[in-house]
């Protein structure tokens, strides 16, 4: 399936009348690893918008995985400026490349230049919760992995790791998880976190997902 991301990619993905495309850089670290240049497309302009690393595997010991990074808050593009976050840019990317893995392959998503996620999760906010979290897991990723803190200094900037379940039981399993954990959190906000925007957001994100549970 990344084999296929990547041919779909470079060709492009239409967003009205702007287009996103790749080209593929020529080093990468290893045979089974492809790194991308991600950009924006707008007429006869361009302009980078991110990189994308994606790894194809290496049977029987290693899975695939795809990591999205240096993503641009905004470029400039036709004498526009183009913000990326909660724009249908965003949500197409990450459509896309959620889409090219299968269960238990995981996603890697900088989330640095994301103030409100930044924020988030330096609060201990439960990923579903958060502005970036909450769009992966309505994408299917149940499991989440903060990398706020480098680990040996070769991970790069802060980002979210994900993962697709396995299979049923552990979807099941994970979700378990994180509605005790959205439980808590809404149980135990307080009032200061209540007069802040992003705080705010997340709490009625949380609450929302609770009660969507709840009614199913």
């Amino acid at each position: 399936m990344i084999e296929k991301a990547i041919e779909s990619i470079q060709r492009g993905l239409l967003i009205n009348t702007r287009q996103i495309f790749a080209k593929v850089l020529p080093r990468a670290r290893f045979r089974e690893e492809i790194n991308l240049d991600i950009f924006l497309r707008d007429r006869q302009a361009k302009s980078h918008l991110m990189f994308v690393k994606l790894f194809k595997g290496r049977p029987p010991h290693y899975k695939p995985w795809i990591e999205i990074f240096d993503i641009q808050r905004e470029i400039e593009i036709e004498a526009k400026t183009v913000t990326y976050f909660d724009s249908q840019i965003e949500n197409t990317i990450l459509r896309f490349f959620s889409g090219a893995l299968r269960p238990g392959q995981n996603l890697f998503v900088e989330y640095y230049r994301d103030g409100e996620t930044l924020y988030q999760l330096q609060m201990d906010i439960p990923f579903p919760a958060t502005r970036l979290g909450f769009k992966l897991y309505n994408l299917g990723f149940y499991w989440a992995k903060d990398w706020y803190f480098p680990e040996g200094f070769m991970e790069g900037d802060q980002k979210l790791q994900v993962e697709k379940p396995l299979d049923r039981q552990a979807e099941q399993r994970q979700k378990s998880v994180i509605y005790d954990s959205l439980n808590h959190f809404i149980m135990n906000r307080d009032a200061k976190s209540r007069q802040n925007e992003y705080s705010n957001r997340a709490l009625k994100r949380a609450v929302n997902l609770v009660k969507d549970r709840e009614e199913k």
